[in-house]
Formats: C-alpha cells, structure tokens, sequence
C-alpha cells in the first residue's frame, strides 16, 4: 500500500495466509528497506537500503525476526541493479557503475564464468541476461562503446558458447565511435563526470562542431557503452559530450538530491559548464557548440532563458502526441521541417 510517500510491504510465512509487515519505504527521501527480490531456499527478501548516502544491497529474513544484513555495498556509487537469473528469479548478483558498469556476484561459480567469458570476449561489457530453469543454459550479452553488442547462448555442462543474437546487424562492419570518460570542472569549481565521444577515427578534434547531450530523467544517469544518439551525431562529425550533472542518479544522495534534484540551478551550472570545457579544451568551435535534450521541459526552459540572456541562441520544440506527428505525414513533414530550421537555423548547422 501507499500513503503520503510511504510504500508498506508485507510477506507471509511460508505455508501460510497471514500477511505480516515487512517494511516501510519512502520513495520521496529514498529511506528504508526496499525490496526487490525474494529467495525461497534462503527465505530472505533482497532489495536496496541506503548506506552512508548511497544505495547498497540488504537482504531481510522473511521470519519474526526480520533480521537485517548488509550484502553489498560500494564506498563511491550507488549499488543500483540486482543481477537474477532462472524461472525463480534467483539473485545471484548486483552491479553498480563508476566510469563502467561492474558486476559483483555473490555465487563463486558464477564468478568463476564470468572470468571465463572475459577472457573469451575481451574488451566487452558482459551482462548475465537470464537463465533457464535449471540455469544451466545462460543467455548473455557481450557489447562495448562501439559495438551494439551480442547476445550468446552458454551451456555450462557442454562447455559450449554459441551467437544467439547480433544486435544492430547492419553496423556490422561500420567504423563506430568509442566514447571516453572524462570529467571537467563547473562554475563553482566541482568536478562532474560526463562521457566525450568523438566522430569515428579522430583520435583527437581541434575545432570541431559539438552537442552537449544531457541525460533524461530525473531519476537517470548515463554510462559507458553504445548510444545510437551519440553515434549517429558522431557519424555526422560531431563531438559529444554527456554531462552527469547534478541531480543525475547513481552517486549517492549529495550527488542525486541534495545539491542536484533540490536545486537545477546547479544542474543547469553543469551543463552549461560542459560547453565552455569543451571550448577551453579547443575541442569545439564556440560558433558551432549546441546543448541537445529531449526531457525536462521546465529545467529547458531555464537553460534557454538564461542561454539566451548570455547571447547565445536557444530553440524548444516539444511534440505533444509523438503518435500523431509520425502516423499523420503532414504532421511528420512539419516535424522534420521544425528539426532541420532548428539544426540550420538555430544552431547554424
């Protein structure tokens, strides 16, 4: 149930109807126990509790004493994903992300596998997607910054590794871009995370026309690995730069609510700030540097208000029923119309 912010979870004992109370959980302050998944071997529930202002992973006996334990937790980052496999959903895992995505198992075989599957598959973000019945066949997925990635069927009694499914097929071939961490400093001096990634082949740019592209959400972050937005403004000679401005999620609370979510000035400080680094690093020219959103109309409207008060230039267009503009083609003409006035027009692209 809900009320006033607050989620009420309940359980019932194994073999019996009786619902009993299991925690309570505000989704306004992110507090208390929130479950997600539940073990019937182990009778434990699992789900995410804060720690020290970051998300961890706690699992909860599913008896009179709901006895508490810590499972995971990471100094740094919110640990924001469980990992679970199998018809019965068994967690075998968490992950979190700093510059990557990591993955932390807590079955030693499962450890022991995905060591394997690196070494198989190199230089490639590994994902344990699901997992029969049995779990001994696994459907994983193998993809990087430049590569939209594969999906692989593994059999662990045959030792056998099979493609499944090639994701983007048609890029198969094709020179992609590969995006880079990196982090630059905002107007009061705070260094914020972003991803830069630079048209296909230019090891390095001097000048060249660039996006700052902020994240949707607000309950979002970006990562590292393939962006078909970032792509295809790459393909086209663009830099690209994604900010994880204040307010972003995955960092902690200071980083998500207390100085992002409770203050866009902030958030908008960084994004703007994204732009002058990229200028200051002769990365972009200042004459061909454009900020591109598709969410927050109200934090847009701020960003172009005090845009346009610095003298720069600044457009909205917002599609209020996307279904219309694309069935209606007089409607899908307006559209691409409205896009390419602003890409030419605005931006002078």
């Amino acid at each position: 149930s809900q009320d006033n912010g607050i989620i009420d979870y309940l359980y019932h004992p194994p073999g019996s109807r009786e619902w009993r109370k299991l925690s309570d959980y505000s989704y306004t302050d992110r507090t208390g126990f929130n479950p997600h998944a539940v073990d019937p071997d182990l009778n434990v529930a699992y789900g995410f509790k804060q720690k020290d202002g970051r998300r961890a992973v706690y699992s909860v006996t599913l008896d009179d004493s709901l006895r508490e334990q810590l499972v995971y937790a990471n100094p740094e980052v919110d640990v924001d994903e469980l990992i679970e496999i199998g018809r019965h959903r068994h967690v075998v895992g968490a992950s979190y992300a700093t510059d990557t995505r990591k993955l932390v198992f807590f079955a030693p075989q499962i450890q022991q596998l995905l060591a394997s599957f690196q070494k198989a598959l190199p230089n490639q973000l590994l994902r344990i997607v699901d997992a029969s019945s049995d779990e001994n066949r696994m459907l994983l997925f193998a993809g990087s910054d430049a590569d939209p990635g594969v999906y692989y069927i593994f059999d662990r009694k045959a030792h056998q590794l099979q493609t499944f499914l090639v994701v983007r097929a048609a890029l198969e071939g094709v020179k992609l871009a590969t995006m880079k961490s990196i982090s630059y400093p905002s107007v009061d001096g705070v260094m914020v995370p972003g991803y830069l990634t630079l048209p296909p082949g230019a090891e390095s740019a001097r000048g060249l026309p660039a996006i700052v592209m902020p994240h949707g959400g607000p309950s979002a972050r970006d990562e590292w690995g393939f962006d078909w937005l970032s792509q295809f403004f790459a393909s086209r000679g663009f830099a690209v730069l994604q900010p994880n401005f204040r307010g972003s999620s995955g960092y902690g609370d200071a980083w998500f609510r207390d100085q992002g979510f409770k203050s866009w000035q902030l958030a908008i400080g960084d994004v703007l700030s994204a732009g002058r680094w990229l200028v200051s690093q002769g990365v972009a020219d200042p004459a061909k540097l454009g900020i591109v959103r598709n969410v927050h109309i109200e934090q847009s409207k701020r960003m172009c208000e005090r845009l346009r008060a610095a003298g720069g230039k600044c457009e909205l267009v917002t599609w209020e029923d996307l279904d219309h503009y694309l069935d209606d083609s007089s409607a899908r003409t307006q559209m691409l119309r409205r896009s390419d006035e602003f890409l030419h027009g605005v931006l002078g692209l």
